[in-house]
C-alpha cells in the first residue's frame, strides 16, 4: 500500500494570479479566504479580481498597499453582486410560492402593480 501527502501552498499562487508582490497576502487572511471562496465556490475568473496595472506604470508603479486595496475592492464588488443575486433569487422564490398558493403563504400580499404589469 502506498500513501502520500501533497502540500500545495496556495498563497504564493494567489499572489501571482492576482498580480500582487510576494508575501503580500501573509497578513491578509480574510482577503485570501474571500478570494479562494470566490474562485472555488462561485468560479469567478481571476482577471475580475486581479490587480491591473494599466496607468500605474507612468506614475512609478503602485505600492503593495495600493495593489491590495484594488484587489480588496474587486472582491467586495463581486461579493456585493453575489449577495444581490441571492436576494433577488429569494424574492423570486417567495413570489413564486405566493402565486402558486396565494392563501397558504403568510406575509404581505404582492403589490397590485405586479399584477398590472403582467396584463
Amino acid at each position: 500500500t502506498l500513501f502520500g501527502i501533497l502540500v500545495i501552498q496556495i498563497k504564493p499562487q494567489l499572489e501571482k494570479v492576482l498580480n500582487l508582490p510576494e508575501n503580500s497576502l501573509t497578513k491578509e487572511i480574510k482577503l485570501a479566504q474571500d478570494v479562494t471562496q470566490l474562485f472555488l465556490k462561485y468560479h469567478i475568473p481571476s482577471d475580475l479580481l486581479s490587480f491591473d496595472s494599466q496607468g500605474m506604470e507612468i506614475v512609478g508603479g503602485a505600492s503593495t498597499a495600493e495593489r491590495l486595496e484594488v484587489v480588496r475592492s474587486h472582491v467586495a464588488a463581486m461579493q456585493a453582486m453575489i449577495e444581490e443575486a441571492k436576494k433577488e433569487e429569494v424574492e423570486e422564490r417567495r413570489l413564486q410560492a405566493a402565486y402558486a398558493a396565494p392563501l397558504a403563504v403568510p406575509g404581505p400580499a404582492p403589490p397590485v402593480e405586479d399584477f398590472l404589469e403582467e396584463a
